[in-house]
């Protein structure tokens, strides 16, 4: 199994889910990385085989001219890097090689030179990503298009690439843990200085639209003060001093934690009382599943992964997509109604149990394999 970097995000969670849920009698995974880091720690924890190798899939995506000249200057390090993997994967002898996403370039050609199956886990919806590919889209769907199967983690993901080039796609929804999650009901009857807690959990980049929650965290503080936002994830550090510059501006620093990387999320879950969203196009988004595992509302934008995740008005709210004021309003109805929450948290429940758990997306993945082989 091969990724593209050393952070926690949706991506990796479901790739440590997927490897811990795998029959290991049948399945033997060895997860590839670019570098030590938290990700590489959480595997190894669990007596998961990872091995390092230099990955430069950013080098395709580029925004400016700057950075196409750069990608050109730099094709015979990619070259060379292509050697590596060629190398390193002649040494391995996978059965199959799995891309846990779609940004990865060097070992899609080098899986495709040796021969061995491969599966592309489309985990992103291509036409969201704000940088250009070098070789065009249809360079990126060709590239792509190496692998022998595509994984599409959501229908939106999978309406996006099917519309785009006709390749052999598998829609395989993400799954959870359930065990890790209480299934108690979130009803709790709080002291009176006792604080209601919303959440955003994403990485800390800028196409999560963070900005807009903080939009949203000024329209509900300007009516309830008893109050505090998580905003939970690394990432950017640019992108990390740009939001505690506006969160200084909205004047809103009582009522924002920036918590940084949590190690437990579940735990973390225990003691939110409402999930925010802000993206507005998320691929599938994780965090849904999880904070629904956890009986708990979600809020979110109406599109992408959460149209299909959230059922509006029974597992949490869904807002017409940018309509900031909207979802404070939502937010605000969720604060003044426990019972409400507590019936969307139970009912979120009750559907990942349905259709989100970590044995039905294994399933999956095994007669996906079991096609390959």
């Amino acid at each position: 199994m091969i990724d593209h970097t050393v952070l926690l995000g949706g991506a990796e969670y479901s790739l440590e889910c997927l490897v811990k849920g795998m029959d290991s009698t049948r399945y033997r995974y060895t997860v590839v990385l670019p570098g030590p880091g938290p990700f590489a720690d959480r595997l190894n924890a669990l007596g998961v085989s990872v091995d390092y190798m230099r990955v430069d899939s950013w080098r395709w995506w580029v925004r400016t001219i700057r950075q196409r000249l750069k990608f050109f200057a730099t094709i015979p390090y990619q070259v060379a890097n292509l050697i590596r993997w060629i190398k390193y994967l002649k040494k391995k002898k996978p059965d199959i090689i799995h891309f846990n996403i779609n940004r990865l370039v060097e070992p899609v050609i080098a899986a495709k030179i040796l021969g061995i199956p491969s599966v592309m886990h489309f985990r992103d919806i291509p036409s969201r990503i704000d940088q250009k590919f070098i070789l065009g889209m249809k360079g990126f769907y060709w590239l792509m298009g190496m692998a022998d199967i595509w994984i599409a983690n959501s229908k939106s993901t999978y309406d996006d690439i099917n519309c785009n080039f006709d390749r052999k796609t598998i829609e395989v929804p993400n799954g959870v843990d359930l065990s890790l999650y209480s299934s108690r009901s979130i009803k709790h009857h709080k002291d009176e200085d006792s604080k209601i807690t919303v959440a955003m959990i994403a990485l800390l980049v800028p196409w999560k639209n963070h900005i807009g929650l903080l939009k949203v965290i000024s329209l509900v503080t300007n009516q309830y003060k008893n109050i505090v936002f998580l905003i939970v994830g690394e990432g950017d550090k640019g992108y990390s001093n740009k939001l505690q510059e506006q969160i200084t501006e909205y004047g809103i620093e009582e009522y924002v934690k920036l918590t940084g990387y949590v190690d437990n999320i579940p735990n973390l879950l225990s003691s939110v009382d409402i999930l925010i969203h802000t993206t507005e196009r998320e691929p599938f988004g994780r965090v849904f599943i999880e904070a629904m595992s956890a009986c708990k509302p979600v809020v979110a934008f109406d599109s992408g992964g959460a149209a299909e995740i959230v059922v509006n008005g029974e597992t949490g709210i869904l807002v017409p997509k940018g309509e900031i004021g909207k979802m404070a309003e939502e937010i605000s109805s969720l604060i003044n109604n426990p019972d409400m929450r507590e019936q969307m948290g139970k009912a979120g429940r009750t559907r990942v149990e349905k259709y989100y758990t970590i044995d039905k997306h294994c399933q999956k993945v095994a007669e996906i394999y079991n096609d390959l082989l």
